[in-house]
């Protein structure tokens, strides 16, 4: 006699590869990973035992405070003593630094203070031989009482030797002489921008990619993305927000372009490439922006958008192609993104405009029970903050298929080990053998943990005849 059963996907979590430093930060619904270059901190490079020791201070007495600080075991403290009508602190030490590199240099660090001190940090060059390249970088801000309040300055000339200084302005000696200041998080870099603090000489880039079975045409990626320091007109760089990829020659990339303010679209084909830009799409650093590259096998379209705009798309003609592996925020250049990407869904379709602008309206990030489609996703909330991702190619988890089927069921018991490429401790038949799926689970009722559940190891189809499967008590 015929049982109505209810029909299950399983799926589950699984663990990336990757390598870097594990950082998090507030992406648009939660924290996420943030995908980072590598870097070098050229204070921590000067002297990576305890860089604080090195600095250079002039009318302020300073000491390592172990009880305070944003990052590590503590910060720097300071105090005007009043010896100097013009205090301030050289970084690294009291000379240029030789770097090693003939670069564009940022000095970036944090300052914490219950007074509204005026700080203003320069920064000069020189070269090999010790003579001033350009002119003196400057940033200035006023200290919001009671927090740590960033401050950052880019050269506009290259060279090899640098020096940071950070300077007190407008000093009082009758009303300043004796306030205290911190100082955490120094960081002096090769580049034109900075990136995320490193407490140690060095970074390691950030990589986390995940291998699936492979995947083609048709299907959609969906998410959400931070675009890091890069993206400004001085950094002119690019910001990935995910690769598929196959092999170095046959992999799409999807990335912000700081050059041409596009977001371009670049998939590596038998000639010619697919190869396609939206129209002027501006980021800047910090912006949230939704992401979304559609392949119907024939087509490759990308959507890109901001909170509470619209979105704006573009498309061309492209190849067949399949990947089985993802790359979170970076490209094969490779460039990075430099802030957190979350919530990148793979679903198994091309999806209409009308559902990309449903994702992108929605208040609430894809989960893997969000549509029957969704193959993968990062930052289901099922998760918390991870690295980890659901997918198909997982086990642990069970998503209700919003269908049941009316199936008879035998014990298979009896079966000899020759029978061993049907494994299956029952055997199922009926017309509605049809609606099974290998690796899916049938079960007695919607309550898990009360029902009685089976999972499907195989199907048999006679032809002309019908349709029976084997599947195993659980």
């Amino acid at each position: 006699m015929p049982t109505t059963f209810h029909l299950y996907q399983r799926y589950g979590a699984m663990t990336p590869t990757q390598s870097g430093q594990a950082l998090f930060a507030l992406c648009k619904y939660n924290p996420a990973p943030v995908i980072t270059e590598g870097t070098t901190n050229r204070v921590y490079s000067f002297d990576a035992t305890a860089d604080y020791q090195t600095y250079s201070p002039t009318g302020i007495v300073g000491y390592y405070d172990a009880q305070f600080g944003m990052i590590g075991v503590g910060s720097t403290r300071y105090i005007l003593d009043g010896s100097s009508p013009t205090p301030n602190v050289k970084i690294p030490s009291s000379s240029h630094y030789q770097t090693g590199v003939d670069s564009y240099k940022t000095a970036s660090m944090y300052i914490w203070s219950e007074h509204a001190l005026v700080i203003r940090l320069d920064v000069t060059l020189q070269n090999d031989s010790s003579t001033a390249v350009g002119g003196t970088d400057s940033s200035t801000v006023t200290l919001t009482p009671y927090k740590w309040t960033r401050i950052e300055t880019i050269t506009t000339a290259n060279s090899t030797k640098v020096l940071a200084t950070l300077n007190v302005v407008g000093f009082n000696s009758s009303t300043d002489t004796g306030k205290v200041f911190y100082v955490d998080c120094v960081q002096i870099e090769d580049r034109r921008y900075s990136t995320s603090f490193i407490n140690q000489p060095g970074r390691v880039a950030s990589q986390i990619d995940y291998v699936i079975p492979r995947i083609g045409p048709d299907y959609t990626i969906t998410g959400w993305a931070k675009v890091g320091n890069n993206a400004t007109a001085v950094g002119n760089a690019t910001a990935p927000f995910f690769t598929l990829y196959n092999s170095s020659t046959d992999y799409a990339t999807v990335r912000y372009v700081e050059g041409t303010t596009k977001v371009q679209v670049f998939k590596d084909d038998t000639d010619p490439n697919t190869d396609f830009s939206t129209t002027t799409f501006d980021l800047n650093p910090g912006d949230l922006v939704f992401f979304a590259l559609v392949n119907d096998g024939l087509t490759m379209t990308v959507y890109v958008g901001k909170p509470g705009g619209s979105l704006l798309s573009a498309n061309q003609a492209t190849d067949f192609g399949v990947f089985n592996t993802i790359y979170l925020g970076r490209d094969t250049t490779p460039s990075y993104l430099n802030g957190p990407l979350e919530n990148l869904a793979i679903h198994k379709k091309s999806l209409s405009q009308s559902s990309i602008e449903q994702i992108f309206n929605s208040a609430n990030p894809i989960t893997y029970t969000y549509s029957q489609d969704v193959i993968f996703v990062t930052g289901d909330p099922l998760l918390g903050a991870t690295t980890q991702a659901l997918s198909y190619s997982s086990t642990g988890y069970y998503r209700y298929k919003n269908s049941t089927a009316s199936l008879d069921i035998i014990s298979a018991g009896s079966l000899s080990s020759n029978f061993q490429q049907n494994n299956g401790t029952h055997l199922v038949y009926g017309a509605d053998v049809d609606e099974l799926e290998l690796n899916g689970l049938i079960s007695t009722g919607t309550n898990l943990t009360t029902s009685t559940l089976y999972l499907v190891n195989s199907i048999i189809d006679i032809p002309n005849i019908g349709k029976t499967a084997f599947v195993t008590k659980q």
